[in-house]
């Protein structure tokens, strides 16, 4: 996070409540944008799952670990998350 607007985005998308900005943001082409927004816990269900199905797997780690991530969503994600070098 370089810039100061950097964390005023990082803060708006991390903690909005706002519907209207969270599903903008989710159909946003820039990841960053995808990315922070993917751990807000005031995300609605459906913009979580949608984001879980992300092409990036940085985006599907952080729906995974997003406290309100429904158990059965975190497993499936867990599973399909590359875990690195051995």
């Amino acid at each position: 996070m370089g810039s100061k607007l950097d964390h005023v985005r990082w803060w708006a998308l991390h903690r909005t409540t706002s519907q209207k900005l969270m599903r903008s943001a989710a159909a946003s082409a820039g990841t960053e944008n995808r990315s922070w927004l993917a751990g807000n816990p005031n995300l609605p269900l459906d913009v979580l799952t949608a984001l879980a199905t992300d092409p990036s797997q940085g985006i599907r780690y952080k729906v995974a670990t997003n406290p309100i991530c429904p158990p059965e969503l975190r497993e499936r994600l867990v599973a399909t998350l590359d875990p690195g070098p051995a």
